[in-house]
């Protein structure tokens, strides 16, 4: 696995998409500063609010559009490169086909998962130094942030985690946000394994599909059916169950690990 590591601390890809996306977190929290900065002591929204995570201006641009390229991107057409340069056949003179791709399917994974949820925790801890732990308005108009109370814990999926544990609510819905770029990464890596045009369609097509399937979700079914819009705490979308959407991500997961054993047991192009 330190070898796996190696390699993507050796891509330039890896260090620019991930300072990218520490850079939206930090303008998603100007920019809510930026719409607070005549409010009173009264009105001044809690640092769970003011979250990417929970919402903003770049919140869906991150979840929708930025998250499957931080997620693809740095590591993702790592096999079609070694392939390309005859690396592949080297590699399995000195382990396991099983090995060899479990041990990329598995650093794959966790630099997604990990870049996002870095990401996520970084704006989080970052909205704690301008805002107050808890909002002053709880206590004036009986809310729990800027809805009624009834409206509130009726759009979101774990209301008692949202009324009593807003820093444990928002970390779930970023371990959520984990969850949804390890499935895009993972399945990335399945095409790559069978789809080896060049290196723009191993990285673009995992991109494509998450684009698209979130795309038929929210405009077929509803929001519960896109998985990058449940990331979103905040219940301005009224999602009231992440099933539908965890159960997509499952598909997911499944058809890639299936994808990946049939490459590692039946389609063996190289020794």
């Amino acid at each position: 696995m330190h070898i796996e590591f190696k390699k993507l601390f050796d891509r330039w890809e890896f260090y620019i998409i991930f300072t990218v996306g520490l850079l939206i977190s930090l303008f998603n929290l100007i920019g809510i500063r930026s719409e607070n900065q005549f409010c009173t002591i009264f009105d001044v929204p809690s640092a769970f609010q003011t979250a990417m995570i929970y919402g903003g201006r770049l919140s869906e641009f991150f979840s929708v559009i930025y998250l499957p390229f931080l997620a693809v991107l740095p590591y993702v057409d790592q096999y079609y490169s070694e392939k390309r340069w005859g690396v592949v056949a080297c590699e399995l003179t000195r382990q396991s086909r099983k090995s060899y791709f479990s041990k990329k399917a598995l650093t794959i994974w966790i630099v997604a998962a990990g870049s996002i949820f870095v990401i996520y925790l970084f704006n989080q801890i970052c909205c704690l130094i301008p805002y107050p732990i808890t909002q002053k308005r709880i206590f004036l108009s009986g809310s729990i942030y800027d809805q009624h109370l009834f409206y509130e814990i009726q759009h979101t999926p774990m209301p008692e985690l949202y009324m009593n544990f807003p820093f444990l609510h928002n970390m779930i819905h970023a371990f959520y946000a984990c969850f949804n770029g390890g499935s895009v990464a993972l399945s990335g890596f399945a095409l790559s394994l069978y789809m080896q045009k060049n290196k723009a369609v191993a990285n673009l097509m995992p991109i494509g599909i998450f684009l698209l399937v979130n795309f038929l979700g929210i405009f077929l079914f509803g929001a519960e059916f896109a998985p990058a819009i449940a990331i979103i705490a905040s219940p301005v979308y009224t999602i009231t169950s992440l099933l539908p959407s965890m159960i997509i991500l499952s598909v997911s997961y499944i058809a890639s690990i299936i994808a990946i054993i049939m490459k590692i047991n039946y389609f063996k192009d190289i020794i």
